[in-house]
């Protein structure tokens, strides 16, 4: 039999291998619990002890879907965390000594392997278990820490995992590219949630005698290589050969091999778009290339035609093309241009602004800036009330839409008692 015990710091099990990432003297295995060094089905049971709550709730879903894949069918999984609503209540009526321990147990401390990144309640994280596929879910005793409040979950792998059934569908996915794509940040596992497994969900929600049509798997495909190539590969290579033996992959390996996503971006960036909200912009643009893409997964006709002038583009900087990308990387310029405003280098802020612009139009705090800009840069007055104009259009916010107003009459009826010292910033 192969029993782990996960994160032992420690504390060592006898009858386990004991695998930690920082503990060497006292491990069997030194090694990172998300991705574990074994087969699939092949581990009997995991003991994992005041570990789990060291991941942050994006990685959860992907580090139990790992410990999942692992297991055999009916394999066991024991899981103990901080109880962290009995802790909090803890808090408000134990002195201080006993609260500063209590703080302790709860975040952890300033020691690798010792942060701790969620607080875990048992209901919340039943729910996750089930949602990854674990049966006959039991709540225990804590075998730990019995000085303070924990909770020990206990769960068991189903004997069998059809691909055809949402959760083993999602699960699987969940593992295969959390293993694939290991040198890539919490940031592109959330963008993994919003992009390609909430789409999952959708899709088999709203039908699931739809879901495995050859019409619905190559929109979902298209899709995810508009995300990244590989992923779309990933998701062909779980499903039934029967579902995909007609579907050509070649276009994907393409895609792949010009490193598409940094393409997609420079290509973006360029795209016409309306004056319009940014989502809409993204769909009309997804929209576009993800029909070109599913043109020729169902057909064997060349495609260098419509995609080779792609590898000629220089590519942005980026490992994946979401629209969560797009939108980190503008706020990034447009703070820039924030920045180098407050240390009065004008003509280099208004190139950071009118940059964060191409990649998101409607922002009425770029435009406002600029407007701002050009006055301080004594620019022609039709280009500074075209800023104005264009962050009015695009402002909702009541209150800041009459604050750029009166700033326009101002401005309009005499430009000198516009009184501009800094820049507009605003965090929502």
């Amino acid at each position: 039999m192969i029993k782990l015990n996960l994160g032992c710091g420690i504390y060592y099990k006898p009858g386990y291998v004991n695998i930690d990432k920082f503990e060497s003297e006292i491990a069997d295995e030194i090694a990172d619990v998300c991705h574990l060094q074994y087969e699939d089905d092949s581990v009997d049971e995991i003991e994992a002890s005041h570990i789990i709550e060291h991941f942050d709730v994006i990685t959860l879903p992907f580090l139990i879907a790992e410990w999942f894949r692992v297991l055999k069918p009916d394999g066991k999984l024991s899981i103990e965390a901080p109880d962290f609503n009995k802790g909090y209540l803890r808090l408000l009526t134990r002195r201080k000594l006993k609260k500063r321990n209590i703080m302790r147990f709860l975040f952890g401390v300033d020691l690798p392997g010792n942060t701790h990144k969620i607080g875990l309640t048992p209901k919340f994280l039943k729910k996750m278990l089930i949602s990854t596929g674990f049966l006959n879910l039991n709540t225990v005793k804590p075998q730990s820490f019995k000085n303070q409040k924990s909770f020990r979950i206990l769960a068991q792998k189903p004997k069998k995992i059809s691909l055809l059934d949402k959760q083993g569908l999602i699960t699987t996915f969940r593992s295969r590219i959390y293993n694939e794509f290991m040198g890539y940040d919490v940031l592109f596992l959330d963008s993994v949630e919003n992009n390609c497994i909430s789409m999952i969900e959708n899709q088999y929600d709203y039908d699931n005698r739809e879901f495995f049509s050859i019409k619905s798997i190559v929109s979902m495909i298209a899709i995810f290589a508009l995300f990244h190539p590989k992923i779309a590969k990933i998701f062909i290579s779980i499903l039934p050969k029967v579902r995909t033996q007609s579907i050509n992959a070649n276009i994907l390996d393409y895609l792949e091999k010009i490193n598409s996503p940094t393409i997609f971006l420079s290509v973006w960036k360029k795209w016409k778009k309306e004056k319009m909200d940014l989502v809409l912009n993204f769909t009309r643009f997804q929209d576009y290339w993800t029909k070109r893409t599913s043109r020729f997964l169902t057909t064997t006709k060349n495609f260098t035609d419509t995609f080779t002038y792609l590898s000629n583009i220089q590519g942005e900087d980026c490992k994946y093309f979401s629209l969560e990308l797009i939108e980190i990387e503008a706020l990034k310029l447009t703070n820039l241009g924030i920045k180098l405003f407050t240390s009065k280098e004008y003509k280099k802020s208004q190139a950071f602004f009118k940059k964060s612009l191409k990649s998101i139009t409607s922002n009425a705090l770029n435009n406002w800036n600029l407007a701002r800009l050009s006055i301080l840069l004594n620019e022609r007055k039709y280009k500074t009330l075209n800023y104005y104009q264009q962050a009015l259009k695009q402002e909702k916010n009541k209150k800041i839409y009459r604050e750029i107003q009166n700033e326009v009459v101002d401005f309009t009826h005499n430009s000198s008692q516009v009184k501009i010292d800094n820049p507009i910033q605003i965090r929502n």
